[in-house]
């Protein structure tokens, strides 16, 4: 997902430079570029004349935030990742699969773990009510089930919830108190699914009830935080 953003963000942004959420992300970018030069110089500046020839900054800003993701949570640059992410499903370039790390006929194709369509089946089948909420805008969270190797997958998802919406940060208390507002049900009979610590443990204090999952290749969590 990462490597297919950066390959592809320069040629989407000028494919879509003139969309008014094209032109409000690089308003965005610009400012917020100028802050991270403050202290970073190797950050690129994205240009203030901000016309479709200067492209190649936003493009450049957008890859460099990407690399250094740990530096911020920005609410700006997943939005334009979820839209690169998403003309790459629509489109064909990008299909969800169960196993990562291979390209078959110029497809790029991403991992989704064995377990997860039948977990996903088997809650739908009891009537639970199943919800997503990624940084990520609402139409790439839904292009990621809806474009599948195995079929489409979106009618399993009750609810589609972008931080974007909420206004705050996964790390954040409130988001999860909002979360709440936007379902509609009682946050005891929540269950929130995470691989992040620290988004289990603003989850809990907002009263949610919490799971973590362990999964290969994620940031390793020590056995002391299982029982939060």
């Amino acid at each position: 997902m990462v490597s297919f953003f950066i390959e592809n963000v320069e040629s989407y942004l000028r494919t879509f430079w003139n969309e008014e959420e094209i032109k409000q992300i690089a308003e965005v970018f610009r400012k917020e570029s100028l802050e991270f030069h403050d202290f970073n110089k190797n950050c690129p500046l994205v240009s203030s004349s901000m016309n479709a020839q200067d492209v190649k900054s936003m493009a450049q800003f957008a890859i460099w935030l990407t690399k250094n993701s740990k530096l911020t949570t920005n609410t700006a640059l997943n939005e334009l990742q979820s839209y690169v992410w998403g003309y790459g499903f629509k489109n064909e370039l990008l299909k969800t699969m169960y196993k990562c790390g291979l390209v078959l006929n110029a497809i790029r194709l991403v991992q989704f773990f064995n377990d997860v369509f039948p977990c996903l089946q088997k809650w739908k089948s009891l009537g639970i009510k199943l919800y997503t909420m990624s940084e990520g805008s609402v139409t790439g969270q839904e292009a990621f089930f809806t474009y599948t190797t195995q079929g489409n997958f979106s009618s399993l998802i009750d609810g589609y919830i972008g931080t974007s919406l909420l206004g705050l940060d996964k790390y954040d208390i409130t988001c999860y108190t909002k979360l709440v507002d936007i379902m509609n049900e009682d946050r005891s009979n929540i269950l929130f699914l995470t691989s992040k610590l620290q988004e289990a443990k603003a989850a809990k204090m907002a009263g949610l009830r919490v799971c973590l999952v362990l999964r290969p290749g994620n940031e390793r969590i020590s056995p002391d935080n299982f029982n939060l």
